[in-house]
């Protein structure tokens, strides 16, 4: 086979015996294809081809014949599946646990070729990998003369709003605040909630986009950026162009930066109220997982910050990663976990389980399954900030978010319980 450049996936698996792989020294430079191993014996083919396809050995020339498909047009530009003898497939293989495949050219005498038992019997092959086509959702929602709306903006707006209105719904439900620590009176008002709406969006604007910068593009830039595309020109670009450190739409927006954000404007508005700021909040905490739902299916509609390589089932190739190779859709992963499921659990510590009649309980509890649910959806995410060895930024910041979780427990169990009135 000639002229790939990977894509398609084809199971190759055996009833009876396994795939064996011989190695002999290659004749010919053409590089064709890259299998993946896994435990040491051949698993996947994967092809993508911009021209055509070419097989070469007996043991492909029966697969367009039995229940292996041959796609052509993968890219819009195969023309043909063909059958063609003489050439062996060539393949230089580093590694069987993910090692990565080079080139190797033909005076390498080293190089070994990649050839299959043809023993194999009829029938023993299947096409059973699929992938789920990504659907391609424009970022743009709708053009405005020169002004684009886009799905991202949308999803804070819908984050910001949704939460307001929950809130409000929250402070306004009796209920909630009939126990002593409360006295039949909730923390704030709705004008209250409504001016917070103002505060938080600041702190998650700018908080965020500071954080971005400083976190990503400066710390981790600095110290282990090199060659990473993401930090081409940083973090000196900060310095040399300004207007890169509020320059949001050219993407990059963290967490944990609209988070300290989102503190510092409810501490500041908590002081000029004279509000308790741990009830506050509690309330703050049970509705972030919305926003944090709407931000994560944006970044799946950007097609952004998609997952690791992988052959599950729903796995999707996403548009702007420079492979095309099937990946985990990390950002759906994220959305349940960080959004659905937090918000499920939030809500349940607050009307089932009352936490917020200890105020700092219920803030404590996002702090720590925050942290936790974002370490888990970093196994799956492709991050290309990860430091030395296997730890990613995100994960990294995990353990902050944990620590904090401790100082608001001890917070909110050290205050003494109030007692009703006898």
């Amino acid at each position: 086979m000639r002229h790939s450049q990977l894509w398609r996936r084809t199971s190759l698996r055996s009833r009876r015996r396994e795939l064996r792989l011989e190695f002999g020294k290659p004749g010919f430079e053409p590089f064709v294809f890259a299998p993946r191993f896994r435990r040491h014996r051949l698993y996947r083919f994967e092809f993508l081809t911009r021209d055509e396809v070419h097989v070469c050995d007996k043991a492909f020339q029966s697969l367009p014949h039995e229940r292996v498909e041959f796609r052509t047009h993968a890219l819009g530009g195969a023309g043909r599946v063909g059958e063609e003898a003489g050439e062996p497939v060539e393949q230089r293989i580093v590694g069987l646990h993910g090692a990565p495949y080079g080139r190797r050219s033909p005076s390498a005498a080293s190089a070994p070729s990649l050839n299959l038992d043809t023993s194999l019997e009829s029938g023993v092959f299947r096409s059973d990998a699929m992938v789920i086509p990504y659907p391609h959702i424009d970022p743009v929602l709708v053009h405005l003369g020169p002004f684009a709306i886009r799905w991202y903006a949308i999803s804070y707006i819908a984050g910001l709003l949704l939460g307001w209105w929950y809130l409000v719904q929250l402070v306004r439900t009796p209920s909630l605040w009939r126990s002593p620590t409360f006295g039949g009176q909730a923390p704030a008002t709705a004008d209250d909630i409504g001016d917070l709406l103002v505060w938080a969006t600041l702190g998650v604007i700018i908080g965020g986009r500071l954080g971005y910068v400083l976190i990503y593009g400066t710390f981790f830039c600095g110290y282990w950026g090199q060659g990473v595309q993401a930090c081409t020109g940083l973090p000196l670009g900060y310095l040399t162009h300004p207007i890169k450190i509020i320059a949001a739409w050219e993407g990059g927006m963290s967490f944990h930066g609209g988070l300290t954000g989102v503190a510092i404007a409810l501490w500041l508005f908590c002081r000029r109220r004279k509000l308790d700021m741990l009830k506050i909040g509690d309330l703050v905490s049970s509705v972030t997982p919305i926003g944090l739902f709407f931000g994560r299916l944006a970044n799946f509609v950007n097609g952004e910050l998609w997952g690791k390589v992988t052959d599950v089932p729903w796995a999707m190739a996403f548009p702007r990663a420079p492979d095309q190779l099937p990946r985990h859709p990390s950002q759906l992963y994220e959305a349940g976990m960080e959004g659905l499921l937090l918000f499920v659990i939030m809500q349940i510590a607050l009307r089932v389980f009352r936490l917020h009649d200890r105020p700092g309980l219920l803030s404590a509890l996002f702090f720590a399954l925050y942290g936790l649910f974002r370490y888990i959806a970093e196994i799956f995410r492709d991050s290309d900030t990860v430091f030395p060895h296997w730890l990613s930024v995100g994960q990294a910041l995990s353990i902050p978010m944990w620590i904090g979780s401790a100082i608001l427990l001890w917070l909110a169990l050290r205050r003494p319980r109030v007692q009703a009135a006898a």
